[in-house]
């Protein structure tokens, strides 16, 4: 017959440190790979908004920059490019997109072989529909013809 063992038998726990330890280590590895790869993009997306800068502050004194927005002033809206303003009514009648030709052309007949950015910042609750379709037209037409002219529009919300 054989006798049970009485008493408190140990378990031996060293592999099972050995394997933690050995996690542990992994873990922290990985955690500073990571710390390395974040600074790296960090400083590439830093060389980039630099680069972005310093070519706006190239083209800042040798272009021509036209900014189009909407402005509402009471009851009436309005287009102001530059300095000139065209009111804006439900039809987007003839009248507007001619007056938008006018004076685009204006703008643009000082400017010899200068880049022309033209910026229409649109806020789509502010704008009907066939408004947008007409400046947005007007303006592709001069990017189409125009090889100096570059058209962007950049949609604003509230």
């Amino acid at each position: 017959m054989r006798r049970k063992r009485h008493g408190s038998e140990e378990i031996n726990l060293n592999s099972l440190l050995d394997v933690l330890f050995i996690i542990l280590f992994v873990v922290m590895l990985k955690g500073m790979q990571n710390e390395e790869t974040v600074k790296t993009q960090m400083q590439q997306e830093v060389s980039q908004l630099q680069n972005q800068i310093e070519s706006y502050e190239l083209y800042e004194k040798e272009a021509l920059v036209i900014t189009i927005q909407v402005v509402k002033e009471e009851e009436n809206r309005y287009i102001s490019v530059g300095e000139e303003m065209i009111q804006l009514n439900e039809n987007a009648s003839t009248y507007m997109r001619t007056r938008l030709q006018n004076i685009i052309a204006g703008l643009l007949e000082d400017v010899d072989n200068t880049p022309v950015y033209i910026v229409f910042h649109c806020n789509k609750k502010e704008i009907y529909t066939k408004e947008f379709n007409m400046i947005d037209d007007v303006m592709s037409t001069y990017q189409d013809t125009v090889k100096e002219v570059f058209y962007k529009v950049i949609y604003e919300e509230d």
